[in-house]
């Protein structure tokens, strides 16, 4: 008999972008392949050199999850599942508005 061959398994990939909410840095991010795992942030502030691991995010069952941090600095972030990174976003600093000079 015949045995028709299952399709390959599509990439992982992981994907984000971010946003600026007042005090909170925001991401949110998009995957394939990780339905249900794992995703670790890489986390670089204002005056760091280089990125530190960040909080584990869960990944939904869509393959979605977020991410958010309070800091009113310039945060550069990517997110990492075993031998897979997702692309880097830096979300700018706050901009605090002197209501003094109005």
């Amino acid at each position: 008999s015949a045995v028709t061959p299952a399709p390959p398994a599509p990439p992982i990939t992981i994907t984000i972008v971010g946003s600026r909410e007042g005090r909170h840095a925001l991401v949110s991010g998009s995957t394939t392949g990780l339905a249900g795992a794992q995703v670790q942030a890489m986390v670089k502030v204002t005056g760091q050199r280089r990125y530190v691991a960040g909080a584990i995010r869960p990944v939904d069952d869509e393959g979605d999850f977020t991410w958010r941090r309070s800091t009113s600095k310039r945060v550069s972030i990517y997110f990492t599942s075993g031998t897979v990174a997702s692309n880097r976003v830096t979300i700018p600093a706050r901009k605090v508005i002197d209501t003094a000079r109005r």
